[in-house]
């Protein structure tokens, strides 16, 4: 398990976005995968709506994509394949 702690790098950024918005605190919680499309499909399936349809870049060299919180209980979820799961 690991924890990420954020700051805002400039005025515009994304994160400092999201805490003027909502404050400080949990932003979203990020499950680790083998197979991120085969993933996306999954939920996509079960009626869960994703922000990114096909994964992005992300931290720490993964494939990486959130899927809303309007079709979790208002909660925030991040699906992450690191790079060697790849390989």
């Amino acid at each position: 398990m690991s924890i990420e702690l954020l700051e805002p790098t400039s005025a515009d950024s994304t994160v400092k976005k999201i805490l003027d918005k909502r404050g400080g605190g949990i932003h979203h919680i990020c499950f680790r995968v083998k197979n991120i499309e085969k993933s996306f499909r999954e939920l996509k399936s079960e009626g869960m709506r994703l922000i990114h349809e096909k994964p992005i870049a992300g931290a720490h060299n993964c494939k990486s994509g959130f899927y809303s919180s309007s079709s979790a209980n208002g909660r925030s979820y991040r699906l992450s394949e690191p790079k060697k799961a790849r390989e």
